[in-house]
């Protein structure tokens, strides 16, 4: 093999681990976002423009770049841009507070776009298309999040900046090495097949935010899942999506975009329509997004890069792709803080029906309602921490206490899985519109054609319907608050003898009072208990014995 050979096998080597990563850059911190809100004492919101910071640079520097790539050397660009993600990564692995990683963030984007930019003409040249340049992309973004949660859970973290140094030291010199020749820049307006293709881009880029980012939150912050596990799950979106890269080969271009796209809508209703949590029902929702994005990517992104690409083309492309991302990104983080605000005030209703009806002496019951009721952090995505508050009112000791400690716990994991509904079924309608903008990529014009295209389309729904199906027949339209109502379901408490006929009578007026004053039980006990009577219209004096000497700690 010739020297010449060689270095250009190296540098394709060298290009298509660069492109992932560069793309796995997209997603990477999202399993160490919990651990980066610990760190820094910060919220959901700002921790995610971590995540946006990266994705908004690779915008804003791809169209900076429309002008300059016409005057510049394919392998300068990749040069600049391996300096520029190597520099900002020991940065953002040395920093020590939100705001700064969110801005070296924002600088590893400036150099990723470059990157990017410059890699899909080389990799065309050299390598005979960009085939190898989809696939790197496609992997890489999907698996982002595994390789993100692995280096955490290992080592924390700032490893996931710390390692990409070696590679960016090593892409450096193999391209001072390497001798290739200036890239031309034409077709500067996408042609009509290449802008369906492009809508299709970002709206799937847009879509896929619920499978990389809200997932990841959901498990971790939601469910307090540990960053192994969820890694592990993860996995499912890249190998699928590798695994299912052939099957696309075999279809229409538009019978591969189309049912792809349906499939992955699909993986993200199942999600947002998750009754509890469920592992299987978590993978299989992912194995459809995996297998989608497979069959989807390469079908896109040839008809989005162009046949053969050129700088313009995958400038086009690269912005493109991030841009849906920061959109699905902003509209997502918007819709979660909101569903968050109201995460307290509905586990409130709920859990204080559950702990009111139970066989519980209220002197035990009352002040774990009232410290649940004040416990959590929505602005970190966080649910009380139940099991901790019930041991230490005695639940490990206790066997009545500890089954209505269980009861609440899967009560409030319903609640935390049923605020993340509308933010996945946001996205699963980005990936209804990738799906829509896919039929313009063309037609099969052949019956045989049509034919594996209906199929295809068909075997998507089918799949979708049965984890729908299967959400459905496990609950998922029940809702816990609804059938807590003071209004509508009045407390049955359990067990017999004086104490329960004791606890039946004030629960009852309490359940009255909360109805006609618009307030939650625990709410309005919570008013009373504090002295303020007058805050609560109509609710009569607390029959004697309902509470110990003292009363119960208030939160």
């Amino acid at each position: 093999m010739s020297p010449i050979t060689l270095s250009r096998n190296l540098v394709n080597t060298l290009l298509v681990i660069a492109v992932a990563v560069a793309f796995a850059d997209a997603s990477i911190v999202v399993l160490a976002v919990p651990e980066i809100m610990n760190d820094f004492d910060v919220g959901v919101q700002s921790a995610s423009w971590v995540v946006t910071a990266y994705n908004l640079a690779v915008v804003v520097a791809g169209i900076a770049l429309i002008w300059l790539v016409r005057h510049m050397r394919v392998t300068t660009l990749a040069a600049i841009g391996f300096t520029v993600c190597g520099l900002a990564s020991v940065g953002c692995a040395l920093t020590q507070s939100i705001w700064p990683l969110a801005t070296l963030r924002g600088v590893q984007g400036v150099g990723a776009a470059a990157l990017l930019v410059a890699s899909l003409p080389l990799l065309q040249r050299s390598a005979g298309g960009a085939r190898p340049w989809i696939l790197a992309a496609t992997i890489g973004m999907a698996a982002g999040p595994a390789l993100g949660g692995l280096l955490t859970e290992f080592f924390s973290w700032r490893s996931i900046f710390i390692v990409q140094a070696p590679l960016v030291a090593i892409g450096i010199v193999a391209l001072a090495g390497a001798s290739m020749p200036p890239a031309t820049v034409e077709r500067l307006l996408p042609e009509r097949p290449q802008g369906f293709a492009l809508a299709a881009l970002a709206a799937l880029s847009a879509a896929l935010v619920g499978a990389l980012f809200l997932v990841i939150v959901l498990l971790i912050a939601g469910l307090s899942w540990d960053p192994l596990p969820a890694a592990l799950v993860a996995t499912t979106l890249p190998v699928l999506a590798l695994a299912s890269d052939r099957l696309a080969r075999r279809l229409p271009d538009v019978a591969a975009a189309v049912s792809g796209c349906v499939l992955v809508a699909g993986g993200l209703a199942g999600l947002g329509f998750l009754p509890d949590d469920h592992t299987v029902l978590i993978v299989a929702a992912l194995a459809l997004c995996g297998v989608g994005l497979g069959l989807a990517s390469h079908p896109i992104g040839e008809r989005a890069f162009g046949h053969p690409p050129t700088l313009a083309d995958g400038n086009n492309g690269v912005i493109t792709r991030h841009a849906g991302l920061v959109v699905g990104l902003l509209v997502v983080v918007a819709l979660l803080a909101g569903s968050l605000d109201d995460l307290q005030s509905r586990a409130e209703v709920v859990t204080g029906k559950t702990i009111l009806e139970s066989p519980v002496p209220l002197q035990q019951k009352i002040p774990v309602m009232l410290e649940l009721a004040t416990a959590g952090d929505p602005e970190r995505a966080r649910p009380p921490d139940v099991e901790a508050i019930f041991n230490r009112h005695g639940a490990e000791t206790d066997p009545e206490l500890r089954e209505l400690r269980d009861t609440i716990v899967d009560e409030v994991e319903e609640l935390v899985i049923r605020t993340f509904r509308g933010p996945f079924l946001v996205c699963a309608l980005f990936g209804l519109v990738a799906a829509a903008a896919s039929f313009g990529l063309g037609a099969a014009r052949e019956e045989a054609g049509r034919r594996r295209t209906l199929t295809a389309a068909v075997a998507a729904l089918a799949a979708v319907a049965v984890l729908l199906v299967a959400d459905f027949a496990l609950g998922a339209l029940d809702d816990p608050v609804d059938s807590a109502d003071p209004c509508e379901s009045p407390i049955e408490v359990s067990g017999e003898g004086p104490e329960a006929a004791l606890q039946q009578a004030a629960l009852s007026l309490l359940t009255n009072a909360a109805c006609n004053s618009g307030s939650s039980r625990s709410e309005l006990l919570q008013r009373a208990l504090s002295g303020d009577s007058s805050a609560v219209p109509g609710l009569p004096p607390l029959p004697p014995g309902l509470l110990p000497p003292g009363g119960p700690p208030i939160p």
